[in-house]
């Protein structure tokens, strides 16, 4: 798809390019004398890798890849100063830079970017970043001018409110640092084929979107901020939901919503003027789990052996509790918290545990007393002992009332899925569930169960002999259970009621 807008935007620009003549319409030349290769930034014991310098070649290509690891590295080639004195009197106000490249991105932390000169802070300021990915068919390592091209075309830069200076003393670069925050880099790869710059009266419109969730009712609004009309005299704003349009004759930003939790929805803001100059983005948010923070710790019940309550980490983030100190924390965490019960014995257990068809496989584990203004780690711990990648916290001769909270990630915050969490005392005493308390049917079953009780449980789960948990719910609104699709065998049915137990053998048929 961004290949496809990319062409129409390309088949636009041609259009109006060839239909009436810019008064700004220069082309680098490469090889041009006239433009600067300026080596910004170079440590590490090597030497930068160029492959092509556009004031010799036709070509501007630099191989960070090459140039070797421990090294940072920054490199631009500057044009000349271009003044835009008569593309400004003329009205063409949107100045823009069209050409081909090719690009091996390696990471995030690469900035690929043209910038402008701004004469009167004598500093260069950010016009348009390439995208941090790879053009299609770029090689590995080397020889990147001989790749595919792909064309791009920059965001129109607005000097209607240029001063004379800024506007005599215009001139652009094309800037690659493999770290923009000083750190050394061992990337790729690009090239750039010579560029031209042209003038225009109109561009798109510009605008970003911004998300106001309302995840108490699972919904969200979006923000639309307009932040260049283009050139037209007033925009029309409109959704892919069908919400009513709304217009602007200003910048300024307008709000749409509500939509369901996790729409994607699409924004198409168009000129009143010219119905060409078009710009379309979308937008789609997704509510964490309630247990995203501290606050809103989900409660677990303390029993004598582990009966997991199944959690995700999807689309969680990170909750501002700090770093607990183990297993790589990313963010993504998720939350729960329990109190010491009576008679808990002089062991109390708190661990993670993997969920059938899940992705998360190595987990994150830390426990804390106090409060959520004041947490205080007790400990964090990353694999068991065992060499298992789910973790496993012992927690010696408990407190009866004392209240911890639990944080669960998924380590380096790389996986989404369900995972199981528990906390149990081996040697809690515990009040045993009667059939007068619990009680279900058929046993045996060929496809669902039915059960009653004297209240609604707040846990139930189904295991099978290997202790995997293949059914569970907290507080269930049903009292029918499907097991239609698990195989023929016997199964454990665990109950909780309030501070009573039950364990009881289900057989499926």
């Amino acid at each position: 798809m961004k290949n496809f807008i990319l062409f129409t935007v390309l088949l636009t620009f041609s259009f109006h390019w060839q239909g009436k003549a810019q008064t700004l319409n220069q082309p680098a030349n490469w090889p041009n004398t006239n433009w600067v290769l300026d080596t910004i930034a170079h440590t590490g014991w090597g030497t930068m890798y160029i492959d092509a310098n556009p004031t010799v070649d036709t070509r501007f290509s630099y191989n960070d890849y090459n140039t070797g690891l421990e090294s940072h590295d920054a490199i631009a080639a500057e044009s000349p100063v271009i003044d835009l004195t008569a593309a400004h009197n003329a009205g063409e106000n949107y100045i823009k830079v069209v050409g081909d490249y090719v690009y091996n991105n390696h990471d995030s932390s690469e900035y690929l970017a043209i910038e402008y000169w701004d004469a009167d802070a004598s500093s260069w300021k950010p016009w348009y970043q390439f995208p941090n990915q790879d053009t299609q068919g770029a090689p590995q390592h080397d020889n990147y001018c001989s790749a595919p091209h792909q064309n791009y075309v920059t965001s129109g830069l607005n000097i209607s409110g240029f001063s004379v200076t800024q506007l005599s003393g215009f001139k652009y670069r094309l800037i690659y640092n493999d770290d923009p925050s000083g750190g050394d880099g061992w990337n790729l790869g690009f090239c750039f084929f010579s560029p031209t710059i042209y003038s225009q009266n109109m561009d798109n419109p510009h605008f970003t979107l911004s998300v106001n969730p309302d995840c108490a009712n699972s919904q969200f609004f979006v923000d639309v901020e307009i932040s260049d009309l283009g050139g037209s005299n007033s925009v029309t704003v409109f959704d892919d939901q069908g919400s009513a349009t709304q217009q602007l004759m200003a910048t300024g930003t307008v709000t749409f919503g509500p939509y369901p939790d996790r729409t994607n929805v699409t924004f198409t803001i168009t000129s009143d003027d010219n119905s060409i100059y078009s710009s379309t983005d979308h937008i789609q948010y997704y509510c964490p789990p309630s247990n995203d923070t501290c606050d809103g710790a989900e409660t677990l019940t303390v029993t004598n052996s582990c009966n997991p309550i199944v959690g995700t980490n999807e689309h969680t983030t990170d909750s501002g509790a700090g770093n607990p100190g183990c297993a790589s924390y990313n963010g993504g965490d998720i939350w729960y918290t329990f109190t010491v019960p009576n008679a808990v014995g002089d062991t109390l257990v708190v661990e993670t545990n993997s969920v059938s068809e899940s992705d998360v496989y190595d987990t994150g584990l830390a426990v804390y007393t106090g409060n959520c203004n004041n947490l205080l780690l007790v400990e964090c711990n990353d694999d068991e002992d065992t060499g298992q990648y789910f973790s496993k916290i012992i927690i010696s001769n408990p407190n009866p009332g004392d209240v911890y909270y639990v944080r669960v990630w998924d380590y380096d915050n790389v996986d989404v899925g369900q995972i199981g969490v528990c906390a149990y005392a081996p040697h809690l005493a515990v009040n045993y569930l009667t059939v007068n308390d619990f009680n279900f049917y058929p046993n045996p079953t060929q496809g669902t169960i039915r059960w009653t009780a004297t209240e609604t449980p707040s846990h139930l789960s189904i295991v099978n002999i290997s202790g995997q948990v293949l059914y569970e719910a907290n507080k269930p609104e049903s009292n029918v259970i499907d097991i239609s699709k698990l195989p023929a065998g016997v199964y454990m049915l665990h109950v909780t009621i309030g501070d009573r137990q039950g364990t009881f053998r289900l057989i499926k048929e």
